[in-house]
């Protein structure tokens, strides 16, 4: 339960860092457009809602919000180390995550 979780956070803040246009250009070499950028950042919300929804029906509402921020920070983390040192395998990561994240739903 809790790497589910851990994935759909983590293909969740992927999203949102590639709907920021520095982000972007790193992984992809070229400027996000418009309606890429409205699709990644209303994607990544949808999919960190999922995982607070998940967590609070499996967990209850106290112990599965708190395990949701705790999923978050460290999803956090990883992110930004993935930004900082593979940035072109951020993509490649997300769709793996993804993929987790539905065959442990």
């Amino acid at each position: 339960m809790p790497i589910s979780n851990l994935a759909l956070c983590l293909a969740g803040f992927i999203l949102l860092a590639l709907s920021m246009n520095r982000h972007f250009e790193v992984v992809f070499g070229g400027p996000v457009t418009a309606p890429f950028s409205l699709a990644f950042r209303v994607t990544g919300w949808v999919i960190l809602a999922l995982a607070a929804t998940q967590s609070i029906q499996h967990e209850g509402t106290s112990i599965g919000l708190a395990m949701w921020v705790g999923e978050l920070g460290v999803a956090a983390m990883l992110v930004a180390l993935l930004l900082t040192y593979g940035s072109r395998r951020l993509v490649i990561s997300a769709g793996a995550l993804a993929l987790l994240a539905a065959l442990m739903l």
